[in-house]
């Protein structure tokens, strides 16, 4: 087994995910060569997938806030827990109303729904990926320790 080959297995064992992805990124971007399928169409699976959204069974009013932050005593943030309610909420608003739509985030990452009183007026998400931003964590104040 060669050191790459070892190094990789030793990280695919605590990224399982995020290294599979990295690796059929690069092998679909022909920089590297992977060995053949062990399942007949096993790396293009997921390419084409689209993510389900389910629509709230309750209606969201979408009547624009006036006022300052002050005027609203009653706004929370929520985290959004895997596989519940609230997922399916935040990934229907974030298809929804996103310029982006929705899309899966790879890797670890958190979601937030802000709520005045119990209406959802802000979608929040980080993915791993944003954890650490040099330039932004310097311009904030933000150490590795923060």
């Amino acid at each position: 087994m060669s050191n790459l080959e070892l190094e990789t297995t030793q990280w695919l064992s605590s990224r399982d995910v995020v290294c599979r992805s990295l690796l059929l990124s690069l092998f679909r971007s022909g920089l590297i060569n992977l060995p053949p399928y062990l399942r007949a169409n096993y790396h293009n699976r997921n390419r084409n997938r689209t993510p389900r959204i389910f629509t709230p069974k309750t209606s969201i009013s979408t009547e624009p806030l006036l006022g300052k932050i002050k005027d609203y005593p009653c706004l929370s943030l929520k985290l959004v827990v895997k596989r519940s309610p609230d997922e399916s909420l935040w990934n229907y608003l974030v298809h929804k109303y996103h310029y982006q739509g929705y899309r899966f985030i790879i890797g670890s990452h958190l979601k937030y729904i802000a709520y005045l009183e119990n209406r959802p007026i802000a979608c929040l998400g980080w993915g791993s990926a944003t954890w650490s931003i040099k330039s932004r964590d310097q311009f904030i104040g933000w150490s590795a320790f923060s």
